[in-house]
């Protein structure tokens, strides 16, 4: 599987899966990215979201759980049979049989070697940032 890394002049990274793959790529940019969670200290971006992911699609397919492991703002991503299920949060996912919400699926590790090149391009760019992200790109401040 072929991923493009876009480096952005603020130091962010985002992955595009090269090929037809709109739903899988949206869902990289909005259940995970390279900006950091509320409250994160550092400079430039994070692998905060990527970390999560990880953890979240092993810990699913160690245990068979199929459930969302991560979601964003109107994705989410799930394990199913040694596969990372893409599909929008609103629809209702019936594992009992056919997936029947719109999906798209790609092997789980492929999924994990995409997080994993992702995270070191996230790393080596923190590295060369000095300045820190501007608070627009911080989620809700806590209270």
């Amino acid at each position: 599987m072929e991923v493009e890394f876009i480096h952005r002049e603020d130091g962010q990274v985002d992955a595009q899966i090269i090929g037809d793959w709109p739903l899988f790529n949206h869902a990289l940019g909005d259940s995970i990215s390279s900006l950091p969670h509320r409250g994160e200290e550092g400079n430039g971006p994070s692998t905060y979201w990527i970390d999560h992911a990880i953890t979240g699609a092993q810990n699913s397919a160690a245990q068979n759980n199929l459930k969302p492991f991560i979601t964003g703002n109107s994705t989410q991503l799930s394990y199913k049979n040694n596969e990372i299920i893409a599909s929008y949060d609103h629809d209702e996912l019936d594992f009992s049989s056919d997936v029947t919400a719109i999906t798209e699926s790609i092997p789980f590790n492929d999924f994990i070697h995409i997080l994993e090149q992702w995270k070191l391009l996230v790393i080596e760019s923190a590295n060369k940032h000095t300045e820190p992200l501007p608070e627009t790109y911080r989620r809700n401040p806590l209270t």
